[in-house]
């Protein structure tokens, strides 16, 4: 192939004399439309304003909600306090998402509310997703059968890995940015392919693009992207020196984009919480004997049903490398699958080797089957397509016709079972959404200001009553499976929490617990005389004894300092003590080695609190001291938090648990806390919607 010429060779291009098979495959549309028809009757039951069913979802929805109220508010500073000990939105989580719900929600003056345009953004994706792969099959030079017949296997994938490509990941687990990514990774791996390749359609503008919307929508997927990105060019060195002026644009561009995201993000890193459970295989992969039994096995494509599209990935593969020298684009998917493969296999198996991806150190390496299921759905048409015009060679049509039926069919047929366990509402749950408006009626109604726990520790783990409630509650949740645990360390103690010790429940200011009836957490209630003040859908609601909030005044207790990984592990010994709630201390990141040291000879709180309010991105207090000491909010710290202490404005420390908190001399103060996200941020964020908007625009006239 000539580079810069615009043609290609496709993989497995037409041999002529197969007038059934290019017929249909020619003609895409009535079969692209046939199966979003299908698609679409299998997402009805989640059309309407109730939340959906799936493990994340729910945060999502929370999430949207409030970014919504701080748009109205015109409010560009995003600390979310719903979950957790609070934590700054966009920092470790992508935007584009929430943002694309909360702006049709806003567009349409409320008429589509929040949770439905929620829903009908996952079923506008869930249709949309085999277009979306059978133009990103297009432009990575696949030929049009190959190009249907991976449009047609895209939502049929079923796998025993979680997180991958499938419809258990998109409404099981409720991994909402990641069906975004879903749409938005192939067809970036597409635009990519045909920008290095000098296709007539290839264009820098969409291949920036495409990689940004896409980076904005999940950055491990950016990740996934740019290895792949890395290895067309491998795969193809004699285009580098050609194509050098074209990628350096194409970095540069990407690079002006997502420096207000890099940035920061670089400059916050060590305050990112971590996972607070363990799993080997979730960090160091499943290891290569698992990995082959499960695909030989045809678990990774096709479990529970024929392992039709695994015995077709096989046969992709083989094509792919039998057309090595000839066909580039079939070269690039081949190394692309091993290369995925070998990530998702892991140190377990090939120790720090995987690491020549130096992302990987950072990232949990069971979440590489998304991308791994990426790249099979395209070797699995390209074996299918082959296969079909040899068959087509030697079948009658209508005995070819039958035998397509026959194999497709069923696996139809499992899709739309997985999908009526799948597509439904929290109303199929036995707490439905009322029950669910109602305790959080009840609990606004007691008039206390403070956290809600709910936890499987008291009978109720479930993302919906964790998460939902914070949706129709003015109380946030003390605790999240979702949204922010990677970026607050406060989920690292919270997982901790004793739900029977009070002392412990006062440190995090929960005032409320809402547990299942019957639970082990609600006969011990009962044996100590406590009543709920609400029942209602098998749940009971518990008012926590005592007068706290969000504010505190303490001693110095113990100063803590180290890294990040050290500090934590250490505050969490000093956690499991069970110390008083007025002792707390000091963290500082700045040393290799961490000390920690104890004064308990001051046990009092040196003063109270007389008053205290909260409001988005703003908690304030009135407090009067005895004699020094410090000012604790229990909210998540992070750097971008300012306070103000009586009209003077200091830098907040790091107090323990992951507290803000200033210190204070005696007397009567004024103490404001406020969230602020960097001016520098909003600027690289203007300068990138500026250059977006510079380059339409010379696009536009150019082509006039």
């Amino acid at each position: 192939m000539d580079v810069g010429s615009g043609q290609t060779l496709s993989i497995g291009s037409k041999a002529p004399g197969h007038p059934v098979i290019s017929r249909w495959a020619d003609n895409p549309r009535w079969t692209l439309c046939l199966l979003s028809l299908i698609l679409f009757a299998g997402a009805l039951p989640i059309l309407g304003g109730v939340p959906v069913y799936g493990d994340d979802h729910s945060s999502h929805l929370v999430i949207i909600s409030h970014l919504v109220d701080l748009l109205r508010a015109g409010q560009f500073d995003f600390f979310a306090p719903d979950y957790n000990l609070g934590f700054p939105m966009y920092l470790y989580y992508q935007p584009l998402p929430h943002l694309s719900v909360a702006i049709l929600h806003l567009l349409s003056f409320g008429l589509i509310s929040i949770t439905l345009a929620f829903n009908v953004s996952i079923i506008l994706i869930w249709i949309a997703y085999p277009w979306a792969i059978y133009r990103a099959a297009t432009w990575l030079s696949l030929t049009s059968e190959s190009a249907l017949a991976a449009a047609c296997v895209a939502p049929l994938l079923c796998s025993s890995l979680p997180f991958g490509f499938t419809l258990h990941s998109v409404m099981g687990l409720g991994l909402y940015s990641q069906t975004f990514a879903m749409l938005l990774f192939p067809l970036s791996l597409g635009a990519f392919n045909q920008l290095y390749s000098g296709d007539k359609g290839g264009s820098l503008f969409k291949a920036t693009a495409l990689f940004c919307l896409l980076s904005l929508s999940h950055a491990f997927y950016g990740i996934a992207a740019a290895t792949f990105f890395a290895i067309v060019i491998l795969s193809r060195p004699q285009y580098l020196k050609l194509k050098a002026k074209t990628l350096a644009l194409f970095v540069g561009a990407t690079t002006i984009s997502l420096l207000y995201w890099i940035i920061p993000l670089l400059s916050t890193y060590r305050y990112a919480g971590g996972w607070p459970w363990g799993g080997e295989e979730r960090w160091q992969g499943y290891g290569l004997g698992k990995l082959l039994a499960e695909l030989l096995s045809g678990n990774i494509l096709d479990q529970g049903q024929l392992p039709f599209l695994t015995v077709a990935l096989v046969l992709g593969l083989a094509i792919a490398a039998s057309s090595w020298r000839k066909k580039p684009e079939g070269r690039s998917l081949f190394l692309a699958f091993l290369l995925f493969a070998f990530f998702l296999a892991g140190r377990k198996t090939f120790g720090h080797l995987v690491d020549v991806q130096p992302a990987n150190l950072k990232l949990q390496l069971f979440r590489y089957i998304g991308p791994l299921h990426g790249i099979a759905i395209f070797l699995c048409a390209i074996g299918l397509a082959r296969s079909a015009r040899w068959l087509e060679s030697r079948l009658r049509p209508w005995i070819l016709a039958s035998l397509i039926a026959a194999l497709f069919l069923p696996l139809v047929g499992h899709l739309f079972a997985r999908g009526g366990g799948l597509f439904h509402s929290v109303d199929s749950y036995e707490v439905k959404m009322a029950d669910l408006q109602a305790i959080a009626k009840a609990i606004d109604s007691d008039g206390g200001k403070g956290r809600i726990y709910a936890h499987s520790k008291v009978g109720d783990g479930s993302h919906f009553i964790s998460g939902l409630l914070s949706l129709y509650s003015q109380n946030p949740m003390g605790q999240s499976y979702g949204v922010g645990m990677h970026d607050s360390l406060g989920f690292y103690y919270l997982e901790g929490v004793d739900p029977y010790d009070e002392k412990e429940l006062a440190r995090y200011n929960f005032r409320y617990i809402v547990a299942k009836a019957g639970s082990q957490y609600s006969a011990r209630q009962t044996k100590l005389n406590r009543r709920p003040f609400h029942r209602g859908a098998g749940l009971e609601v518990y008012r926590i004894a005592g007068k706290h909030g969000y504010f505190q005044t303490m001693n110095r207790s113990f100063t803590l300092s180290g890294p990040q990984k050290t500090v934590r592990k250490r505050n969490r010994t000093w956690l499991d003590q069970q110390p008083a709630p007025s002792d707390t201390g000091v963290i500082e990141f700045r040393s290799n080695k961490s000390t920690l040291s104890f004064n308990a000879s001051l046990s009092t709180p040196p003063g109270s609190v007389l008053q205290e309010s909260e409001a988005p991105n703003r908690y304030a207090a009135t407090v009067t001291l005895n004699r020094p000491g410090y000012v604790i909010l229990k909210v998540n710290y992070h750097p971008w938090w300012r306070a103000e202490v009586d009209g003077h404005e200091f830098r907040p420390l790091m107090l323990a648990p992951s507290f803000l908190g200033v210190e204070v001399d005696r007397g009567d103060h004024r103490i404001v806390f406020h969230f602020r996200n960097p001016s520098y941020q909003k600027a690289l964020f203007a300068l990138a919607g500026l250059f977006w908007l510079a380059w339409a625009l010379i696009r536009r006239n150019r082509n006039c």
